[in-house]
């Protein structure tokens, strides 16, 4: 940490209690223009604190995107949403605070997987990803107070954004790019919003998108769980975005092998570039996978507590998926048997 930093914190890290009521612990993370901190609340209680950067306090369009994104988090509420608790000021300066998940993020978990030279169970994959489809349907529903729809889009959807607690279940956060009807600032257009390698074809070409484009962003997470490499990632920007804007997207089987006919077709159809193709809502990507998800709970008769053990056993160190422009082999999967025939989504006893 350089000397300047340090100044800029230290008015942080000096006070004791911060807003009042709460003790900060340790930084859990820095943003482009947020940081996170560990904090324990005057009753015990862990809390993560999200404030402004120090450097950042004077620019007003970085406060108002804090502003609506306190607004947002006060009207959601959802078992797999990172619970906003309370949003305020101190020293005029905006701060948010949100559950603490003591966990790993799904990014960090693919990557210990990766490193360790295994996958990720099947039945586990499909899980996460149908919860924050069920997160994210809640979200896109969100009314405002006076019942008007928000028409929330998140646009920030990615594995790092996607938190696991110690049960192993999924809670997607942070909302700081989001879009939505009651924000102040202009977000329809005129800019990229979230990360270019989760982006579909019409968020990375600043068009007016609708929450079909989160669906394509998290089914681009799930392709990477289950193909144990990225899908648009390239080695430079303008090379993951002329994937995104001009390249036929493979399919999941053209890396993998035996993987059911229906996840195949869940992949594929909320991967489609017109998002008239995709599912209707984040509802019905959630059902199928749900669905399709319950035939393997059998056959993966294991807790996550279990499988992160395995994982640590297995002494590999976390390592980076590979990028879609370097991958030169075919990765090997398990080749997962269903328990049931379920014609409808395309299984074969």
């Amino acid at each position: 940490m350089n000397a300047l930093f340090q100044r800029l914190i230290a008015p942080i890290t000096k006070r004791k209690w911060f807003a009042g009521r709460y003790r900060l612990k340790r930084r859990l993370g820095t943003g482009g223009m947020a940081e996170v901190w560990l904090a324990e609340r005057d009753d015990g209680r862990a809390v993560a604190i999200k404030r402004i950067l120090p450097h950042l306090d004077d620019d007003a369009s970085i406060r108002l995107c804090f502003r609506d994104e306190a607004r947002l988090g006060s009207l959601l509420n959802h078992p797999h949403l990172v619970r906003q608790l309370e949003h305020g000021y101190v020293d005029q300066t905006p701060f948010i605070v949100l559950d603490y998940v003591d966990g790993l993020s799904l990014r960090q978990l693919a990557e210990k997987a990766y490193g360790a030279g295994t996958t990720l169970p099947l039945g586990l994959c499909l899980r996460l990803v149908a919860e924050v489809a069920e997160a994210l349907h809640h979200a896109h529903q969100a009314t405002d107070a006076e019942g008007k729809p928000l028409n929330l889009v998140h646009r920030d959807i990615s594995p790092d954004n996607i938190l696991l607690n110690e049960h192993g279940q999924a809670h997607l956060g942070d909302f700081g790019v989001a879009r939505a009807d009651c924000n102040q600032r202009i977000t329809a257009n005129g800019g990229l919003c979230g990360k270019l390698a989760y982006m579909g074809p019409q968020q990375a070409s600043a068009e007016r998108i609708d929450h079909r484009a989160d669906q394509f962003s998290l089914a681009v997470v799930l392709f990477e769980l289950l193909a144990c490499r990225r899908l648009l990632a390239d080695t430079t920007p303008a090379r993951t975005l002329g994937r995104i804007l001009y390249t036929d997207l493979p399919s999941i089987t053209e890396v993998t092998v035996g993987l059911p006919e229906a996840v195949v077709k869940i992949i594929d159809k909320a991967l489609s570039r017109d998002p008239e193709d995709r599912y209707e809502n984040c509802a019905q990507l959630a059902t199928d996978l749900r669905l399709v998800g319950r035939h393997f709970d059998a056959c993966e008769d294991e807790s996550y507590e279990a499988l992160l053990a395995h994982l640590q056993s297995l002494d590999g160190q976390p390592e980076p998926l590979p990028l879609a422009a370097r991958v030169k082999r075919r990765v090997r999967v398990r080749r997962w048997v269903p328990v049931a025939d379920h014609t409808e989504l395309g299984f074969v006893a």
